[in-house]
């Protein structure tokens, strides 16, 4: 069939997305938006790339870690009301962890006389925008063609400057499928933010009490967002021979470095802690009593905080997290460790003391490393052990000499024990995890940082748990259609456990039977679930379950030859025990 000439105001709309560089679209395909995706299939013709899934929450989940992998946005497509509500979760996710993308979402259409019966007012909302105003950075509703032109463009801007977060441009469906007398001019890309740069006399303050202190601690979260931030952490920590504290929240120092402190007491030792980037520094900072909620300080009574960053908040959520008592630095990370390093250039510390400060460091480290290692390798048995996985991964994956991504659910004991046992060393080998803490989150964001690595020749090892799955399982398809290399390594207790053992606990206080308590409602049993055949069903090499760790290594080759070779996704499913 013959192509029309005419253009139509969504070929403006695919026009706009090319000239800012938009890779892909991603959506769950919905009538309201019939007239964008047409112009995307027929007019776009792969420019933007397109990617339909079968549940927003999946193609949220994709821009998220996309967005953590390519440092710029997907635009996410929303069918009205229904598609927005089921997106919710992914978007409060990715809010939470301040990644850029943009979605939009078609409603209405606003007009009564123009709506079909039942269908269009139910699905119509007045706005769409109030159900997500509260975690995302910027919104905006177009009606008309040039209202949603210039909204794309703040929209933009606003996604990409830092601090990043999710945008929402509503559109009614009327401006996608009336065709105006004349189409505007498409605008040329524009991208204008100015960076922050931090107080110098603070910079100075903290570098004079890091070069007095005894024990002076870096604690940093996303500061490897930008790769070049990494080599200027690993020289200013040289400088002054501080240890470093990497919460997870992204790859931001080398594991095996000497002056490496992740996983050991130095916040009890410091005093002088200075953070940089983190959103979860609360976390690192407080000791919880899991079943009381009671929180107290790990850190020294005297001990002088700093806390460096460009922080996005809002009053609906608590993300934030507790009050530190800190002085507080605004400014972008990559300008304050710019700032830093030339301080700590021109007034350097002594070198005896900078020595004396690294090797301390070193022997905790190596002793620890050494440690874990042989934990590792003294595990054995089934259920198999998150140390031995791990052990046995890595084995396979240094044999292999393949490029890898890690991606994770939680910052919980199976990325613990994979940062203990692994080596990294390479900016982005580790995305982060989920802070918002919304289950669902894991394989879409892995599918999304394989998309955003298709061409690099790197494979995308995805640790899976169970429960974590059962909410996005159909993004199994996902990733089977796009032929991803990803690697799902499942460490499958069989239980929603963490909340499993909260119930425990409180029948234990009680003084009742906590066995039960754990398993109604926590055990994922009876029948159990055969995830290798679901994922075969999905179009997957499915294998499993593995429930002992003797052929361990064996699984692990098969499955990266198998990714290797075929360039098709894999899952393994592995029965773990819960530490």
């Amino acid at each position: 069939m013959g192509q029309s000439s005419k253009k139509y105001a969504t070929d403006l709309i695919v026009d706009i997305f090319k000239e800012f560089n938009i890779e892909y679209v991603v959506a769950n395909i919905g009538s309201s938006f019939r007239a964008l995706w047409e112009s995307l299939v027929n007019y776009g013709n792969g420019k933007p790339q397109l990617l339909s899934v079968p549940h927003e929450e999946i193609a949220v989940g994709i821009a998220h870690g996309y967005a953590k992998v390519a440092k710029r946005p997907m635009v996410v497509l929303l069918h009205d009301t229904v598609g927005l509500l089921h997106a919710t979760m992914a978007i409060y996710n990715a809010w939470c962890d301040r990644v850029p993308m943009i979605l939009i979402s078609a409603n209405g259409p606003l007009d009564i006389k123009k709506r079909r019966p039942w269908i269009d007012w139910v699905h119509t909302t007045l706005l769409p925008n109030n159900i997500i105003r509260d975690y995302v950075k910027w919104d905006d509703y177009a009606t008309s063609l040039e209202s949603f032109i210039q909204s794309f463009i703040r929209a933009y801007n606003a996604t990409i400057e830092t601090p990043n977060a999710p945008v929402f441009v509503g559109v009614d469906v009327d401006v996608l499928e009336k065709e105006p007398e004349r189409l505007p001019e498409v605008p040329k890309f524009t991208y204008n933010f100015t960076k922050i740069y931090p107080d110098m006399s603070m910079i100075k303050k903290v570098y004079d009490e890091i070069s007095s202190a005894e024990n002076p601690l870096i604690i940093v979260g996303r500061v490897g967002l930008i790769r070049e931030n990494i080599n200027k952490l690993i020289t200013f920590a040289e400088q002054t021979g501080s240890k470093v504290i990497d919460t997870l929240e992204y790859f931001n120092f080398p594991n095996t470095h000497p002056l490496d402190a992740t996983f050991t007491n130095a916040v009890k030792e410091a005093d002088v802690i200075l953070a940089i980037d983190t959103l979860s520094l609360d976390y690192y900072l407080y000791n919880t009593d899991k079943l009381s909620r009671e929180h107290k300080p790990l850190f020294r009574p005297d001990a002088r905080i700093f806390v460096i960053g460009n922080y996005l908040t809002r009053s609906w959520s608590y993300d934030y997290g507790d009050f530190i008592p800190a002085q507080f630095i605004r400014s972008d990370s990559d300008t304050a460790l710019e700032a830093l390093f030339n301080v700590a250039f021109s007034k350097p510390i002594e070198k005896d003391i900078v020595a004396e400060r690294v090797q301390k460091a070193k022997e905790v480290h190596n002793e620890l490393r050494k440690s874990w290692l042989n934990e590792a390798l003294n595990s054995s048995g089934k259920p198999i052990s998150l140390s031995k996985l791990n052990l046995e991964l890595w084995n396979a994956v240094k044999e292999s000499g393949i490029d890898w991504v890690l991606t994770s659910v939680s910052h919980g004991s199976a990325i613990v024990w994979n940062r203990k046992i692994w080596d990294w060393e390479k900016p982005g080998c580790y995305i982060g995890w989920s802070r918002g803490a919304g289950l669902g989150y894991g394989l879409p964001v892995a599918i999304g940082a394989s998309l955003a690595l298709k061409d690099k020749e790197k494979i995308v090892i995805d640790l899976q748990p169970d429960g974590d799955l059962l909410y996005t399982s159909s993004a199994l398809w996902v990733a089977s259609h796009a032929r991803l290399p990803l690697l799902i390594v499942m460490y499958n207790n069989r239980a929603y456990y963490n909340d499993a053992d909260h119930n425990a606990l409180i029948a234990k206080m009680r003084n009742r039977d906590s066995e039960k308590a754990f398993k109604i409602g926590g055990e994922i049993k009876d029948p159990i679930i055969d995830f290798a055949t679901l994922a075969k069903s999905f179009g997957l090499v499915g294998i499993g379950p593995i429930e002992d760790s003797v052929n361990l290594l064996e699984v692990f080759r098969e499955a990266i030859n198998t990714i290797k070779e075929k360039r098709v996704p894999v899952l393994l499913d592995i029965i773990t025990t819960t530490l």
